[in-house]
């Protein structure tokens, strides 16, 4: 919970310029005159309680988005698996589009992408069945509001802020757009879409052109991908730039109402139509106090700067001191005592851009995003695999409730203090379930402000928190797209 600019979001656009990002896009021909560098995405405001139609763009971002045929089969486009994902299969809607915890009975159920298969601590299994991940799936919702990487200002002066996945690598550097830079990444997957990392790229588009829906992406890119087939050259520039096309329009659908909906309990009490109740109001006031260390105010999950909506985060990255989860980093082949770094790998890789100043970077191994508080609670408690099976928490789905969360900031640094899943207390039963904290995956960068640790918060006080982080998740239900219809696009603004 790292201190944060009262001017987090000040990027944020005004309502003049965002009706005239709406007139830049709706003014797109059929050709590829979409440029990057003129949209940015984290600029793009949706008013609560707003429902915009989806223009041509983003309706083919979510056909592709929900569309699990665009994973790598047994056949000539795979390294192994079966065509069963989608980025909808590890970011589901009605999980706040993150995922959760299940069992394995659901694999091959899916269709387009609406029901998942196998999770474990929250982290998707991938197009070749057995096959994880080494972190939970961040939520695309809200997402394509962070910035391009780049050094913060003011109260987050020296930490890096922006950028998307959990590391950051996702710059915004090559295409302007972290959220576009991201959507390229699983595809090209071993352990989510499993596309050939030579091939691939072609091979994803040769299906969208086989695909039902291939005349609306003609509608907004151009007849283009008439000329790619099974042996166009997969590092040519007609290939490069329709992959990017493809990012684009997950990007585009990501930015739009369905994804970022306002539409939660607390945008309408802001907005004056329901109120909370008296926990949820304590809560509220606990998170934005000295109490919290003004976390929800000034803090690294603060409601918001001085314009632009509440996005409950400042886009930065820490190390918060989680302890080690053996099933997440065993998938990786990893034993205990190998450390996922973080933002560090990003920071010194060919990813960071150019214009940004590294010093030593040594500093932010383990330090991973900060995630919006937006939409944290949906869906928590509605695992397919029976009760206790819900959602997971932190990027490597250590903690299985909001409780365990808020009580880990509350106590990391009490000692003896701990957490009993079954009983959502620190009752210290080891016969029962109880089990300490732990000691954090990696100690020497782990922040040890005020912020977290010690607050010295009654479990009264912890509830009250959870309750009102329960009145940010988005009311309206989001159904993967009809079967499409060559019509379904004069029913759509462009």
């Amino acid at each position: 919970m790292t201190k944060m600019s009262s001017t987090l979001i000040k990027k944020i656009m005004s309502a003049s310029s965002c009706l005239s990002l709406v007139v830049l896009l709706n003014s797109c021909s059929k050709e590829n005159d979409f440029k990057p560098e003129l949209l940015e995405l984290e600029n793009k405001r949706v008013p609560a309680p707003v429902v915009t139609p989806l223009n041509n763009r983003e309706l083919l971002g979510k056909y592709i988005y929900f569309d699990a045929s665009l994973s790598a089969s047994a056949g000539q486009f795979a390294r192994g698996g079966a065509m069963t994902q989608s980025c909808a299969s590890c970011h589901l809607p009605q999980q706040g589009y993150a995922g959760f915890e299940s069992g394995s009975s659901d694999r091959g159920q899916m269709q387009w992408g609406a029901v998942p298969f196998s999770f474990k601590s929250g982290i998707g299994e991938g197009a070749v069945e057995g096959s994880f991940g080494g972190r939970k799936p961040p939520s695309a919702a809200y997402a394509t509001f962070s910035p391009k990487l780049r050094l913060g200002t003011l109260d987050v002066a020296g930490q890096y802020q922006g950028g998307l996945f959990w590391d950051g690598r996702a710059t915004g550097a090559e295409l302007g757009n972290p959220a576009a830079e991201q959507a390229r990444g699983p595809f090209l997957a071993d352990k989510e879409h499993n596309f050939n990392t030579v091939t691939g790229r072609r091979d994803l588009l040769v299906m969208i052109r086989q695909g039902s829906y291939y005349p609306l992406y003609k509608t907004v890119y151009g007849a283009g991908l008439d000329g790619i087939s099974v042996s166009t050259d997969p590092a040519s520039q007609l290939v490069t730039d329709h992959y990017n096309n493809v990012a684009f329009a997950i990007a585009a659908y990501e930015a739009s109402s369905d994804v970022n909906q306002f539409s939660s309990k607390y945008d309408d009490v802001m907005a004056r139509r329901a109120t909370f109740n008296a926990e949820e109001a304590e809560g509220y006031r606990l998170m934005r106090s000295s109490a919290t260390k003004n976390c929800g105010n000034s803090g690294c999950h603060a409601e918001k700067g001085e314009t632009g909506p509440a996005l409950f985060t400042d886009f930065t990255y820490d190390n918060i001191g989680l302890p080690w989860k053996s099933e997440y980093r065993k998938e990786e082949g990893l034993q205990k005592g190998a450390v996922d770094q973080g933002i560090y790998t990003t920071l010194v890789s060919p990813k960071v851009p150019r214009d940004l100043p590294v010093q030593n970077p040594q500093a932010h191994i383990a330090a991973f995003k900060t995630p919006t508080l937006r939409n944290v609670a949906l869906g928590e408690n509605a695992g397919s695999g029976g009760p206790g099976r819900g959602k997971r928490f932190m990027h490597n789905g250590i903690f299985s409730s909001l409780e365990e969360v808020m009580h880990f900031y509350n106590t990391r640094d009490v000692a003896g203090a701990g957490w009993n899943p079954k009983t959502k207390a620190d009752d210290k039963n080891v016969a029962n379930g109880w089990r300490p904290w732990g000691a954090p995956e990696y100690a020497q960068t782990m922040h040890r402000g005020p912020e977290i640790g010690n607050l010295g918060l009654t479990v009264g006080q912890e509830k009250a928190i959870v309750a009102f982080m329960r009145t940010l998740s988005d009311t309206r239900p989001v159904a993967p797209p009809p079967a499409y219809r060559a019509t379904a696009t004069q029913q759509i603004t462009n």
